[in-house]
């Protein structure tokens, strides 16, 4: 029931799988086999985040409103970058309707999370930000480098740090990221 892969120069080098890809049938897991994934890419987000910070912004203590000044228009003021990290700023959802073409857009998704109150005091709980985690610490970091597209953080961070390339590997095919 997993699998494991490893790419070097757009090689695999590391190529692994086990287990029963359908128990009702026994059918076993082979190459081929296809798995849906969830919450992939927040470790690579927080790891920008993290590498930003290295960098000198943001600062984890300061403010999000001191980076993304519209933040602030519900008392989100006084959270600070580290409570989007840490899934502590009570904005877990999206409070109001979205068709789905603003759902999948950037900034219908941030002018939301701009105006709605925290759904509790922030800093006093913890609740998985599922949904937001990525729109939240993507727009920190998009005002941070200075890019116009969401994406341009990873690439701050990859210019900065000399981050390389990241092997993503899909089932029958390989796909690169740069990061």
């Amino acid at each position: 029931m997993t699998r494991s892969g490893l790419d070097v120069d757009g090689r695999p080098v590391v190529d692994l799988w086990d287990g029963l890809a359908d128990r009702r049938t026994n059918r076993p897991w082979d190459e081929s086999t296809t798995v849906r994934v969830a919450s992939t890419t927040k470790g690579a987000t927080a790891i920008c985040a993290h590498l930003l910070v290295q960098r000198g912004e943001p600062d984890l203590d300061g403010p999000v409103a001191k980076y993304w000044p519209e933040f602030g228009a519900n008392a989100e003021d006084r959270i600070p970058v580290r409570w989007l990290l840490s899934h502590q700023a009570g904005l877990q959802i999206i409070d109001g309707p979205l068709t789905f073409e603003q759902a999948y857009a950037w900034d219908p998704v941030i002018n939301a999370l701009e105006t709605q109150p925290p759904q509790w005091q922030p800093g006093t709980e913890h609740l998985y930000h599922s949904v937001t985690f990525g729109h939240l610490i993507g727009e920190i970091g998009r005002r941070v480098s200075g890019g116009p597209d969401p994406r341009s953080s990873s690439a701050a961070v990859s210019e900065t740090r000399d981050a390389g390339t990241l092997p993503v590997r899909r089932t029958g095919t390989s796909r690169r990221w740069r990061g």
